[in-house]
Parts: structure tokens; C-alpha cells; sequence
């Protein structure tokens, strides 16, 4: 099933938190409404929507007009199993002692190392994000 992504900027966090909770009463409702500062020093923020039905094009002119915004980018994407591209693209995490793997790389562990077998899913991913490292790392030390 291909999910849809509308996307827009505009000045102002106070503007864009007031059209992402416009957009939350959205019909189709999205499945998820974010807003994220550019941070390039221009003031501009991003509101972006994801939806599992085509959004309304209208409405969503009518609510980047209402609220100074940009017309929204429009988009399907593709449908990506995910998994299986982490599968494919990353490799294990070496921290201090300890060795962030999948199970599709369980050859790969290191004698003397911890192991760490952690499966990427939709709700949690590999080991790769900073946060994850520098908590390993700080383990490591202790």
C-alpha cells in the first residue's frame, strides 16, 4: 500500500505549529504531522503529513494560503521494506567492547568482544544513531 507525504515551509514556529494542528483535523486524517526548524538561519520551518489515502489538494491549499505557507510539495512513496534494506545497506557498530549486530551478521562477531544482537524494525533501528553509540561507549568506560 503506497503512503503519501505533503510537505511545505513557512515562517515562524508559532505559524507552523498552528497549521500541523490544522492538518491533524485533516479528512483523510494522516497517520503522522511533524514540524522541524530549517536550520540554515533563514526562520523558515517545515510541516510535513503522512497519509495512507491521497491527500486533498484543496484543502491543502487552502490551509498553505490560510497560514502564509508554501504550496505543499505532493508525493507517493514507494513502498520499501525496510528491514530488509538495513539488512542489505548496514553494517554491525563497533563500541568499545561491545558489537551491534543482526542476526544476519551473527558471523561476523569479533572474538572477545559483548555481542549485541539487536534485529532492526519499525520501532527501533540498528545501533548507528549517536545516541545509541555514546551510551555504549560511556558502558564501555565504566
Amino acid at each position: 500500500m503506497p503512503t503519501y507525504s505533503a510537505l511545505t515551509t513557512l515562517p515562524g514556529e508559532e505559524p507552523a505549529q498552528s497549521l500541523a494542528a490544522a492538518m491533524e483535523r485533516m479528512t483523510p486524517e494522516p497517520t503522522g504531522v511533524g514540524v522541524f526548524e530549517i536550520e540554515d538561519g533563514s526562520g523558515l520551518w517545515e510541516v510535513g503529513a503522512y497519509f495512507l489515502e491521497p491527500p486533498d489538494e484543496v484543502i491543502l491549499e487552502v490551509l498553505a494560503t490560510a497560514f502564509g505557507a508554501r504550496p505543499f510539495a505532493l508525493s507517493e512513496l514507494p513502498e520499501v521494506d525496510w528491514v530488509a534494506h538495513v539488512r542489505r545497506e548496514l553494517s554491525p557498530v563497533d563500541a568499545g567492547r561491545f558489537f551491534v549486530f543482526g542476526s544476519h551478521d551473527a558471523d561476523k562477531v569479533p572474538a572477545g568482544r559483548v555481542p549485541l544482537q539487536i534485529e532492526a524494525t519499525v520501532a527501533f533501528g540498528t545501533g548507528h544513531h549517536g545516541t545509541t553509540l555514546g551510551c555504549l561507549l560511556a558502558f564501555d568506560r565504566c
